[in-house]
């Protein structure tokens, strides 16, 4: 993945999701969606939008282009306040596990 080549130019940004909503299609807690304010929003193309309480949500572009569905099958349709741009990735950081401890250096007595 070309992390400059995505970034390039302006109008593209993160946001880190928090909670288990987007479960279902794919998006993790923790993950990050990349969103583009420039790129055409498409019907069938998801968005990140701002609600009524000022809170970010994902939703689907339906009907002639200008109508926003939730994304979640049986999820109330939700006030949107502004479009933020098109969802165009997803980054997920893979947790490492830790390393054990190093054991302590065992002295040599003669």
């Amino acid at each position: 993945m070309d992390f400059e080549k995505m970034f390039a130019g302006s109008g593209k940004g993160c946001l880190r999701v928090r909670g288990t909503a987007f479960h279902s299609l794919g998006i993790a807690d923790g993950d990050m969606i990349i969103v583009d304010k420039e790129a055409e929003m498409t019907v069938g193309s998801t968005v990140a939008a701002l609600d009524d309480r000022h809170c970010v949500t994902l939703s689907r572009v339906k009907g002639n282009g200008q109508q926003l569905a939730p994304i979640i099958p049986g999820a109330y349709p939700v006030p949107t306040r502004q479009v933020l741009g098109t969802v165009v990735g997803v980054v997920r950081q893979i947790e490492q596990p830790t390393p054990p401890a190093a054991e302590p250096a065992e002295s040599a007595t003669a």
